[in-house]
């Protein structure tokens, strides 16, 4: 009988968590579970011999795995990991690692990382409270920087698509006015502009997505990424008032056309754009109190 197909990387990490030089083996711990697990999430995708694999490991069976003419044969007697840690996925399930290292789903409608294609941003904060003061803060867009958890967020006004502030609820089309804190970050007039193309609103789930728009017409985006970039803010109702928001960023391309290197660097940089979104998702947890 034939094994499981994985690919070459994720068989060699389980190759090189289950083979030891004691004995000839070691076991099999947590971290090396979420080892296998990171290395399968590298590519976004759980194909079916990674479910297959998960699926063996949430049920402590023996299995075997081959690549490339490679034969690797787990026994269920070197796992010593908890069942509970494992993550399982079906096959063709879209995941990411996020900012606090956790593999999970990426929400529907976020778009595909593109090779080459710059950054990617995975940042996903959990807590539990009243869902509703935990949207009615997520869609406030013009308090953002009141209900960030941090002293140096960026300021977000919402406009309409002409540029002019508004207040009230957003819409598709409308733009989002930004000031990251911090010398020559911003755009060529002092701010970063995105612009709402979608807005998705569900019972248990909604979600904003916007992509940096070019305001002055000049052909450029006005913002420290071209309009390739996307982020996908969602919140999500779980179980037992159980919330998660997650900002999911795709092909993050540098603009090069008035940004240095080292601007973009400190704008997406975990004290720049994720700790912004880290600290953003800590201050809807603290209003759903």
């Amino acid at each position: 009988m034939g094994g499981i197909n994985v690919n070459k990387p994720v068989f060699d990490t389980i190759k090189s968590v289950s083979t030891g030089y004691v004995y000839g083996r070691d076991e099999v711990s947590d971290a090396d579970v979420n080892k296998i697990e990171a290395k399968m999430a590298a590519d976004g995708l759980i194909d079916d011999g990674e479910s297959q694999v998960l699926n063996a490991l949430k049920n402590k069976t023996s299995f075997t795995v081959t690549s490339e003419g490679q034969t690797l044969n787990v026994s269920k007697d070197l796992m010593a990991f908890t069942p509970s840690e494992v993550d399982f996925f079906p096959k063709n399930t879209r995941v990411a690692q996020y900012s606090d290292d956790s593999i999970r789903r990426v929400p529907a409608n976020v778009p595909y990382q593109q090779a080459d294609s710059g950054y990617k941003t995975d940042v996903a904060v959990n807590g539990n409270g009243d869902w509703n003061k935990a949207k009615t803060a997520f869609l406030d867009i013009n308090n953002w920087e009141k209900t960030s958890d941090s002293m140096m967020s960026a300021s977000f006004q919402l406009t309409d698509a002409s540029g002019k502030a508004k207040t009230g609820a957003a819409q598709v089309g409308d733009l989002i006015r930004i000031n990251i804190p911090g010398p020559g970050i911003n755009g060529k007039d002092g701010y970063d502009w995105v612009k709402i193309e979608a807005i998705r609103d569900t019972p248990n789930e909604v979600q904003i997505q916007v992509r940096p728009t070019d305001v002055d017409g000049d052909g450029s985006a006005d913002h420290f990424f071209t309009d390739k970039a996307t982020n996908t803010f969602t919140l999500t109702k779980g179980g037992e008032n159980q919330i998660q928001f997650k900002v999911n960023g795709r092909n993050e391309v540098s603009n090069g056309s008035f940004f240095t290197p080292a601007q973009n660097w400190l704008a997406n940089s975990s004290g720049g754009q994720e700790g912004q979104w880290e600290n953003l998702g800590a201050g809807i947890m603290k209003a759903a109190k």
